[in-house]
């Protein structure tokens, strides 16, 4: 818990993703273990809300620490998960889409780290991924190479 630097929250009843730091907020304290029985460690954050969370609502916190270099990151908004793998789209070329497992790390909310199956360089969809994914089982976008040989 030490290293927790900042964190962004988000909400069950809309897709944003709140900044700590653009609520003008801090980590006030943070519990030393979990409570009696509990796998749950009490952490306390200051913000200012300008009635855009709900208090007293269940969100999801994302705890930062500091970054790392020389990750691999893509948008949450680039995964798909099917049966608990995940699977971006890789673009191919102006037609071709191939689906390719990755292993995910951490997530800020916003990107998730890469741990496997992507490299440098990759060509990765960010928006409009469950469009390729129903074209791709469709038959519309064929995955691999568009060329007929």
């Amino acid at each position: 818990m030490p290293a927790v630097v900042s964190a962004n929250f988000k909400t069950p009843y809309d897709d944003r993703v709140y900044e700590l730091s653009r609520l003008n907020g801090r980590l006030l304290s943070y519990g030393k273990g979990t409570l009696a029985g509990g796998a749950y460690i009490p952490v306390v954050f200051e913000l200012d809300n300008k009635g855009e969370i709900v208090p007293g609502a269940y969100i999801e916190v994302f705890l930062l620490t500091a970054s790392i270099d020389n990750a691999i990151v893509v948008p949450v908004s680039a995964l798909t998960e099917e049966q608990g793998l995940y699977f971006v789209y890789l673009r191919l070329d102006e037609e071709g889409y191939k689906k390719q497992e990755v292993t995910v790390g951490n997530s800020d909310g916003e990107n998730v780290r890469i741990l496997s199956g992507l490299h440098e360089g990759d060509q990765v969809v960010t928006r409009g991924v469950y469009q390729v994914k129903l074209a791709a089982n469709s038959g519309v976008i064929p995955e691999g190479h568009s060329h007929n040989h």
